[in-house]
């Protein structure tokens, strides 16, 4: 039976049930020898229908683009015709000649593509990876992550976890719901005692449901899911915990001891990849969770947002709809808050911006974007050095066009030549650049905390390559192949020369790579003044040499008994004359994440205005340690017991409430405590200088904390730490000793803006290096060119300034014209960065006219290099040729 001819496909096309590219077959056909060419295009499609049932269609198309491209090589390549091969041989004889007598020209070409290339691949890897995070599970469009909102006065908190009665009432009222799937985290980083007796901190533990390591596909290196499953006191290990806990020997069946349980091996995981959210390395099943602490049916009668809730659903689902019925059963579970829930799809996890304290690492989606945006800034710079020195030389290679067109050399002949050309110093850096990136990356991955990871398996990695080889070439080649094929050999013998063809192009090509330089380096000069202003920001106390001292209460532990000698060691650390003053706290001065919602009232509140706040315990000697300043009122004092029942608030409390006056003395209840409220203290900064000072309140910790804050007086602080930890070990022996200074603490909660600041000096040392490298082959090629004029000039009696002047002057004021061009661009940018902070510098002036300054200056060096060697050349051995 004749099929029809809209429907038929070759005959090898139809073992594939997928349909394949067309592109990647047709340049297969192209290279490969015919004897070949059937079987390997069989083999081929008999692999890429596997890679489709298995990955997905358009994984596999990548993939088999790849292959293809690998398969160009000796022996699979055809023989090409005699005429194609001769011109392909004398273009690239002609190249080598050109590069190798143009030497310092090809070693600025070289050296910018190469720099240029290997930055922008650097930094589209990173992004590439960012855009890719989450995105490679099987059934990641079916994935959703379910959150919780709480509206209070003055504030909006997104909560990353659920409590788990809405587990249950979903998984019955919502019908699109088709699997629910939890994690608890463990975010107290308990202690994990192996059968060895070594005792390990453990940062990324986690309870998880039964169906959590199937939902993400987690591969398995040794045991069993099942076995895990099983078992209510299995643990499941990656295998770099299972390397770090038991090194090289077999784990299974040996057991761990974390939270007064032991716990047996049942399973060795691969490591999740670094653009995956999911980066938790030890797994305990969700059951074992109860009835250890409280019992599930305690939890389920319970509001507690504890667990990490997703979600499988079809991939088209109605999201509104689907929101509001979960915050009709929020209103449910929590009835005592004004709460509601809303979804999100896993892939777009990584870019959410407004959950407070995630157990998942966030990323700013504009910043990902801006830095890629850099990166082809770096590479159009470097691309425009190319084709500036290209142009401008024209008229060194302007007789031998003319000669080849006389002798009848078609336009098709010179293109190709240039392209040749062009071709073997862009695959020479890009070479280059692949070698610099696999040298870099490590590095860049270690010690920036970047998620970066170069899988050569993945499809859109290989069209980044292509991408990027294909556009260099391209835009590299075109115009300066256009413009020299171009040059009639009429025009030749009239003038002789065509230097000046081009020169608007160049003028214009230095002006917009030179905005884009001055472009970044202000925005540099910006981000180094935000970042010390961040360093030296006034946060409302003296945080100079001020010690945290953490105390680690894990599961098992007498709370009570540990608390006690928590205060006896502070007792016995204020005997110490190198201690000045020390309190115990409940957090970290210098983060305090703890919320409070619907627990704080007040003598004249209205019922039903619903409030969040930041809620510290601490003691009567905070104050000593840190001299707040009191607008009204009195700091806790040990002499009056009922200050254990009584609060202190900050400003923005007593503003954003609209707490009439007198504010201090008025009633309170606050955690259950009747009490009021003594005093009211100056605001200050407990959170990084991203957010806005929320209202707080301070309520005595009656003894009970996990942190000693002591101010340390003195200049050998190494001395005055081990005192600390051998009187901390007195009363702790089995517990890590664990200490930081705010100081520390504070620059910590930057780091992000501290790594954009260090990333962006580096890109502007790279866009100036890159810059500057045209600049002098462009005053080498002037210098050149120019030669005679020079000399004649000197005979005349011009002195080195005057030749100096002659060959920077115009640079100049196209380097000026860019920075009139590159600030007010800068100002929109740099603006928008600075609204990011609660608490940033107001912009001025010099910001922008020092880097613009040090732009020109670093130009006029640079030019000044080759332009003092041409103006000290002797006149008359110039003019003699």
């Amino acid at each position: 039976m004749e099929c029809p001819t809209a429907i038929c496909l070759e005959p090898l096309m139809t073992m594939s049930h997928n349909l394949p590219p067309g592109f990647p077959l047709k340049l297969l056909k192209w290279f490969c020898r015919p004897k070949y060419h059937s079987d390997i295009e069989g083999d081929l499609l008999e692999l890429f229908d596997r890679r489709a049932e298995s990955y997905g269609l358009r994984t596999a198309k990548w993939l088999l683009l790849k292959d293809v491209l690998l398969l160009f090589r000796p022996g699979i390549i055809r023989t090409f015709n005699i005429k194609f091969r001769f011109m392909l041989k004398e273009n690239l004889k002609i190249a080598g000649r050109q590069m190798f007598k143009n030497k310092v020209f090809t070693a600025i070409n070289l050296a910018g593509l190469t720099v240029g290339m290997a930055t922008a691949l650097l930094i589209l890897i990173w992004a590439q990876n960012e855009w890719s995070f989450d995105r490679f599970y099987p059934n990641a469009n079916n994935l959703y992550r379910i959150i919780c909102h709480w509206e209070g006065e003055g504030e909006h908190l997104t909560l990353p976890t659920i409590p788990i009665r809405l587990r249950d009432l979903a998984g019955k009222e919502i019908p699109e719901i088709e699997d629910f799937f939890i994690m608890y985290p463990g975010n107290d980083n308990p202690l994990v005692k192996t059968s060895n007796n070594q005792t390990f901190e453990e940062g990324d533990l986690a309870y998880i449901s039964d169906n959590w390591l199937d939902e993400f596909s987690y591969q398995v290196v040794l045991g069993s899911k099942e076995a895990f499953r099983a078992n209510k006191f299995g643990v499941a290990l990656t295998e770099e915990r299972a390397r770090k806990f038991f090194g090289d020997s077999n784990p299974l069946g040996k057991t761990l001891e974390i939270y007064a349980n032991n716990y047996t091996v049942e399973l060795v995981l691969k490591d999740n990849p670094a653009n995956s959210s999911f980066q938790q390395k030890v797994f305990l099943p969700l059951r074992s969770y109860w009835p250890y602490r409280i019992t599930y049916e305690e939890e389920l009668r319970s509001s507690n947002y504890k667990f990490v809730a997703f979600f499988r659903a079809p991939e088209e689902i109605d999201q509104k709809k689907i929101e509001a019925q979960l915050s009709v059963l929020m209103s449910q579970v929590d009835q005592n808050k004004p709460t509601s829930a809303s979804i999100f799809a896993l892939t777009d996890m990584r870019f959410q911006r407004s959950i407070n304290h995630d157990v998942f690492k966030h990323q700013n989606r504009s910043s990902v974007n801006i830095f890629a945006l850099i990166g082809l800034i770096i590479l159009a710079v470097a691309l425009l050095n190319y084709v500036n020195l290209s142009t401008a030389t024209i008229n060194k290679r302007i007789q031998e066009i003319g000669i080849r067109k006389v002798v009848g050399a078609s336009f098709r002949n010179i293109f190709s030549q240039i392209l040749t050309e062009v071709t073997i110093v862009s695959t020479l850096s890009f070479l280059l650049a692949l070698a610099a990136v696999f040298f870099f990356l490590p590095f860049l991955a270690d010690h920036m905390d970047l998620a970066l990871r170069l899988d050569l398996r993945n499809g859109h990695i290989w069209l980044l390559f292509g991408c990027l080889l294909g556009l260099s070439i391209i835009v590299a080649a075109l115009y300066p192949a256009l413009l020299h094929a171009e040059v009639g050999p009429i025009q030749i013998m009239r003038s002789g020369d065509s230097a000046g063809k081009g020169a608007l192009i160049r003028k214009v090509l230095v002006i917009g790579q030179f905005t884009a330089a001055i472009v970044v380096l202000i925005s540099t000069a910006v981000v180094y003044q935000q970042l010390r202003f961040i360093q030296s920001k006034d946060v409302g106390y003296d945080r100079e040499q001020v010690m945290s001292l953490r105390l680690k209460f894990t599961a098992g532990d007498n709370y009570r008994e540990n608390a006690d000698r928590f205060v006896l060691l502070k007792n016995e650390l204020e005997l110490m004359t190198e201690i000045k003053s020390i309190a115990i706290t409940d957090r970290s001065i210098a983060d305090i994440s703890n919320r409070n919602s619907g627990s704080l009232s007040w003598e004249g509140k209205p019922a039903d205005e619903s409030i969040i706040v930041v809620q510290l315990k601490a003691d009567e000697d905070l104050n000593a340690v840190f001299d707040f300043e009191m607008i009204g009122g009195r700091w806790f004092s040990s002499d009056n017991t009922s200050d254990r029942n009584n609060i202190i608030i900050n400003e923005s409390a007593v503003r954003e409430f609209n707490i009439p006056e007198p504010v201090v003395g008025r009633a309170s209840r606050f955690q259950g405590r009747e009490g009021q409220i003594i005093g009211v203290v100056k605001d200050f900064i407990f959170a990084d200088l991203h957010q806005e000072i929320e209202p707080l309140v301070i309520y005595h910790n009656r003894g009970i904390g996990q942190f000693l804050l002591a101010q340390i007086q003195g200049d050998n602080i190494s001395n005055t730490i081990t005192q600390v930890e051998s009187k901390f070990k007195q009363f702790f022996p089995d517990k890590p000793f664990e200490y930081t200074f705010l100081d520390d603490t504070f620059q910590q909660m930057h780091q992000a803006d501290i790594k954009m600041g260090l990333l962006l000096r580096i890109f502007t040392g790279i866009i100036i290096f890159v810059s500057c490298l045209g600049l002098l082959g462009l005053t080498i090629f002037d210098a050149q060119r120019r030669g005679k004029e020079i000399a004649i000039r000197k005979v005349l009696g011009a002195g080195i300034p005057n030749i100096l002047g002659l060959l920077s002057k115009q640079y100049i004021i196209l380097v000026g014209l860019a920075f009139l061009i590159a600030a007010p661009v800068t100002i929109y940018f740099v603006q928008n960065w600075l609204e990011n902070f609660a608490y940033h510098i107001n912009l001025s002036w010099w910001i922008f006219v020092i880097p613009g300054f040090v732009a020109i200056l670093i130009s006029l060096v640079v030019m000044s290099f080759h332009s003092f060697k041409a103006a000290l050349v002797n006149p008359v051995d110039e003019l003699r040729h």
